[in-house]
């Protein structure tokens, strides 16, 4: 299952305070496509691998400010009291996750050392699976190709996915 973001995050460091008076809002992410994607694979054990680009890195953080730039349909009430997306990734072990060009909840792009910080749990699920290189994630979006041959590299039985 391959979910997309269509809109581009804003900058790891930029500023999104906005005044109450000002007209303009920050853009908002669109992390749902790679949201249902990770929860389909949770609930659907047929899903053979997951690319999840622009997906919400955790919902802990839109706890962490004053300012949280996420549409209605990315919000999962009660999700916080439950897990977090981290959690989700580490539950679909050893099953291939490629994770790729994350959001935080102000629509910011996730830094690598950021991704790697929120996703040690998930790491150390794969690696206890022995399943380390089907777990692939990475701030930047992986090229659509790369994506696809990871993807069909780690179909079960030499099947080729299809995107």
């Amino acid at each position: 299952v391959w979910g997309d973001s269509a809109t581009t995050p804003l900058g790891a460091g930029d500023a999104v305070e906005v005044p109450f008076d000002a007209g303009v809002d920050p853009p908002r992410g669109e992390p749902g496509g790679a949201l249902l994607a990770l929860l389909a694979a949770l609930f659907d054990p047929r899903v053979e691998a997951v690319v999840a680009r622009g997906a919400l890195v955790g919902y802990r953080g839109a706890l962490e400010g004053a300012f949280c730039y996420l549409p209605a349909d990315a919000v999962i009430p009660g999700i916080a009291g439950i897990g977090d997306v981290v959690e989700v990734v580490a539950a679909l072990a050893p099953r291939p996750v490629l994770f790729d060009a994350p959001i935080d909840a102000c629509n910011r792009a996730v830094t690598e050392t950021a991704l790697g910080e929120a996703f040690v749990v998930a790491v150390a699920a794969y690696e206890r699976a022995g399943a380390s290189g089907r777990l692939r994630l990475s701030a930047a979006a992986v090229p659509d190709r790369e994506a696809a041959a990871f993807v069909a590299s780690a179909a079960p039985s030499g099947r080729e996915s299809r995107r």
